[in-house]
């Protein structure tokens, strides 16, 4: 055991006596700090671009939804309005219909026949 104990001294003798080389460690440290540094860097510009990107792209979806709402407005309107004319060409085709309508709104009237209009007060 003694002679173990003797090598282990020798050999922590031997690593202790070489010369430690702090400059390269310096360096070392200076490279990865820089390194560091520039990939933090190109990473926070990356970074900012996504950022943007996600914002810019967020206001198109709501740009784009807000005109699909006006163009939904619009589209349930005209078909409104489609539905109305529908029913109004049916009556239209009624001959009884369009009778009643000349009377009323054109005062029209056939052949030997007198219009009557009463005044209301």
């Amino acid at each position: 055991m003694e002679k173990e104990r003797s090598n282990v001294a020798q050999l922590h003798a031997a690593i202790g006596s070489q010369p430690q080389k702090p400059r390269r460690n310096r360096l070392l440290s200076k490279r990865r700090q820089r390194r560091a540094a520039v990939l933090l860097g190109v990473f926070g510009v990356i970074l900012v671009f996504l950022g943007l990107q996600l914002v810019t792209t967020n206001a198109q979806v709501r740009s784009m939804h807000a005109d699909t709402q006006q163009e939904q407005a619009r589209l349930q309107k005209r078909e409104q309005e489609q539905k109305q004319l529908k029913h109004r060409e049916k009556l239209l085709n009624n001959p009884d219909y369009v009778k009643a309508l000349a009377h009323s709104k054109y005062d029209y009237a056939k052949p030997g026949e007198t219009n009557y209009h009463f005044v209301k007060k």
